[in-house]
């Protein structure tokens, strides 16, 4: 192999790492692909005036960062908060479900004050 091509396999190799492998502390850039609200009433895309946000990782918990939907929000770990996993699950056990696997996250919740369910599908990376 030359000389050049060693060099980029080896950065080549080290940013892949850095990226595809999320650990405790880890903050996370999220892009909403898709947003639903839906009731008895109706079924609609549901608004934001921001459609991206950030969230952290945390030992025991998620917490979402000071702008965006879902902002000054934190959810207690439930499922596989594992040093380096890239999936695991946060939420309040009854209502909001919160689940990031492989760069994907999604959020849903139910209100039955309000009577409705809010979806959300984003992309994320991890800063």
């Amino acid at each position: 192999m030359n000389r050049v091509v060693k060099p980029s396999l080896l950065i080549g190799f080290l940013f892949f790492s850095v990226n595809c492998f999320s650990d405790i502390g880890d903050v996370y850039y999220c892009s909403i692909k898709q947003a639903s609200e839906t009731s008895v009433e109706r079924s609609q895309s549901a608004i934001f005036n921001d459609n991206t946000f950030t969230f952290k990782r945390n030992k025991d918990s998620i917490s979402f960062g000071s702008k965006g939907v879902l902002s000054n929000i934190e959810y207690p770990a439930t499922d596989s908060i594992n040093d380096n996993a890239e999936f695991f699950m946060s939420g309040d056990k009854t209502t909001v479900k919160v689940v990031y696997k492989n760069g994907v996250f999604l959020f849903s919740t139910l209100s039955f004050i309000e009577n409705r369910i809010v979806s959300i599908v984003a992309n994320c990376e991890i800063f």
